[in-house]
């Protein structure tokens, strides 16, 4: 699932979905519970469901606070909304949970993504 939504392809996606909400369905893990929620929040919002993509990321990062790749994803979400003051607080909390030798390139990523919305465009 993760590899077709870096492509953008959400019929791809849709199908991996599927098949590990079955297979989470036969075998829990809380980790991988958490993973195929926030694959869930990266499908809706290539969908163009930003509500729904937003409480995915909400439930991902309920499930798993310390996971940066969830609520990164949820600042940039919030970005892409123009919704910058929350979009911020978001990802101030995010850049302290990756390793010290990432956070120089999410900060590149969150603010180009900024950038991106407030040009009008969507990255």
């Amino acid at each position: 699932a993760n590899l077709a939504i870096s492509t953008g392809d959400i019929v791809r996606a849709t199908h991996a979905l599927d098949a590990a909400k079955r297979l989470i369905g036969r075998q829990p893990n809380a980790r991988l519970v958490q993973a195929f929620i926030l694959a869930t929040g990266q499908v809706r919002e290539l969908q163009g469901d930003a509500k729904g993509a937003e409480d995915a990321y909400h439930d991902a990062i309920a499930m798993e606070p310390m996971d940066p790749e969830a609520r990164m994803n949820l600042a940039l979400l919030l970005a892409r909304q123009r919704r910058i003051p929350e979009a911020r607080q978001a990802f101030a909390i995010a850049v302290t949970l990756f390793a010290p030798d990432q956070r120089n390139d999410r900060r590149m990523e969150f603010e180009e993504t900024l950038n991106a919305a407030n040009s009008g465009s969507r990255k």
